[in-house]
């Protein structure tokens, strides 16, 4: 791309430009922002020190709606995530929680109480963690790892809610560095 400064016209046919005699532009290296930024490179070319013609970058704050929508997908990535749940008399098992992981837990929520009331303990649940490692579970057992991996969503989202809403512990909004791990459960 080339640029004449008289007319603020970039060319980006390279023949052309060449043949007015127009500078070559580059481009400044993009810079690093926080979760809570945005670099926006500069719609027109700076002269540099040296004659050269430079695209520079802004880094500025994302609007309130684009933080918020931000906030949302590191929710929503922790939850997919998952967990890892420590079931009584069992020990831990990892937990996804992406939609179809939890279409699978509402189902095997359902199951675990339906057998539990026809009095069924054994352990005849079959359970693929997140290591794809297989579990047999009694009724309890996976209703146990079902709430539990439910508590954990919850506060991921109350955390989430409190940062939009600036209450809790962000009274002071959203901070910059919302995808810092200290902020979440």
């Amino acid at each position: 791309m080339l640029y004449d400064p008289e007319t603020q016209t970039l060319y980006r046919n390279q023949s052309e430009a060449k043949k007015l005699g127009l500078p070559k532009v580059s481009t400044a290296p993009r810079p690093d922002v926080d979760a809570g930024q945005v670099a926006v490179r500069d719609d027109m070319p700076t002269e540099q020190g040296d004659g050269s013609w430079r695209f520079e970058w802004t880094v500025e704050r994302m609007s309130d709606t684009e933080i918020k929508r931000a906030v949302n997908v590191e929710r929503d990535r922790r939850v997919a995530a998952g967990t890892t749940v420590a079931v009584t008399g069992y020990g831990d098992v990892p937990v996804q929680g992406g939609v179809s992981d939890q279409i699978n837990m509402i189902a095997l929520d359902a199951t675990a109480k339906s057998l539990k009331a026809s009095g069924e303990t054994g352990a005849i649940i079959p359970f693929r963690d997140a290591v794809d490692i297989m579990h047999d579970l009694t009724p309890d057992q996976m209703i146990e790892l079902v709430a539990k991996s439910k508590q954990v969503a919850t506060a991921i989202y109350a955390v989430s809610w409190d940062m939009k809403d600036g209450t809790g512990d962000f009274t002071g909004g959203i901070p910059t560095d919302f995808t810092d791990d200290s902020y979440w459960p």
